[in-house]
């Protein structure tokens, strides 16, 4: 009988802890979701790209570091090894600069649908990296949350419609120049790779520092880049200084943050598939914020992705039951 009580204590607090790193990963899939937002919002004040990347990263890695602080001086420590920074170095120089880079590239010749596209192809490649790398089981429940997820993101972009010649998102697809293509698909590639490495490299370091260090990488290749290019532009308006800081705050430093310490709780397949929560966000935010209108499309492919998490939610409940009755007989 004690064993039994045990058991069902142990089972009560992994349900508890696979929770919370889910609803990690939904915080942060919603914080990434309000960039779009502010990001309009920042270049309605005048800023550039390359300004407002730098700004980002900047603010945010200062944030983040002051936060490492406090948590050190409480008795958080980390051991400190080139093999465990390298990783985080590499993470945040090369994967997160190069997903943002990418993207912002594909920006200049297709618009924000069409870039979407390829985009969100990204869950499908983290479960197949996963389970190529990580030896992951492809279950069917994670198939089936996967391709819900994958088709609701592509709804919530408007991507069916458009293709139907039926309306949609404003603008529709546009012309679908190759490069721009190519870079998308790139993003989505880098950013496979980031969640991948951060399952790998991340796991077992505090979410803090290890989200410091990689936002610290990308600020330093970032305000580089910008003073290299000349493209760094200190005339800014009070507003724009106050959107940059909010995408830096909260789309950075709580965005990673809760993202990284979902990615250590729940693995990389589940914590892509809930991510796809972040197009609705962004869809409702935009609506809210910027007055733009949702389509019964959108509303739909938002419930499918809700569905998805819930799928996911739904076998760990299965596997848990499966788990007290094993219990039951082993003690009887």
């Amino acid at each position: 009988m004690q064993a039994t009580n045990n058991s069902q204590l142990a089972t009560r607090d992994s349900q508890t802890h696979t929770r919370r790193g889910v609803l990690l990963v939904v915080a942060s899939a919603a914080l990434f979701g309000a960039m779009p937002i502010l990001i309009k919002l920042a270049y309605r004040e005048g800023l550039n790209t390359p300004t407002l990347l730098a700004l980002r990263f900047s603010i945010a890695a200062v944030g983040m570091w002051l936060i490492w602080a406090y948590l050190h001086r409480r008795g958080e420590r980390v051991a400190l090894t080139l093999g465990m920074v390298l990783p985080l170095v590499a993470m945040g120089a090369i994967g997160y600069v190069g997903q943002s880079f990418a993207y912002f590239t594909a920006l200049t010749t297709i618009n924000a649908s069409a870039a979407g596209l390829p985009l969100y192809t990204y869950p499908t490649l983290v479960v197949l990296l996963a389970w190529l790398f990580f030896r992951e089981r492809l279950t069917a429940q994670k198939m089936l949350a996967l391709a819900l997820a994958s088709i609701g993101a592509l709804m919530v972009l408007g991507i069916f419609s458009q293709l139907l010649g039926i309306g949609g998102v404003s603008e529709g697809l546009g012309s679908l120049d190759s490069t721009g293509v190519a870079w998308a698909l790139f993003s989505a590639i880098a950013y496979s790779a980031y969640i991948i490495a951060g399952a790998r490299f991340a796991a077992g370091v505090n979410p803090i520092f290890a989200s410091a260090v990689i936002i610290g990488a990308a600020a330093v290749v970032y305000v580089v880049w910008g003073a290299v290019s000349g493209q760094l532009s200190l005339a800014l308006t009070p507003l724009g200084i106050c959107w940059a800081s909010a995408i830096a705050i909260v789309s950075t430093v709580l965005a990673i943050t809760t993202f990284v310490a979902g990615l250590n709780i729940i693995g990389p397949s589940r914590t892509a598939i809930i991510s796809t929560v972040e197009p609705t966000v962004t869809v409702a935010l935009s609506a809210l914020v910027l007055s733009e209108i949702i389509s019964i499309e959108q509303v739909l492919g938002g419930a499918l992705i809700l569905s998805a998490v819930l799928v996911l939610q739904a076998r760990r409940r299965s596997r848990t039951a499966d788990d007290r009755r094993q219990t039951a007989d082993d003690v009887s």
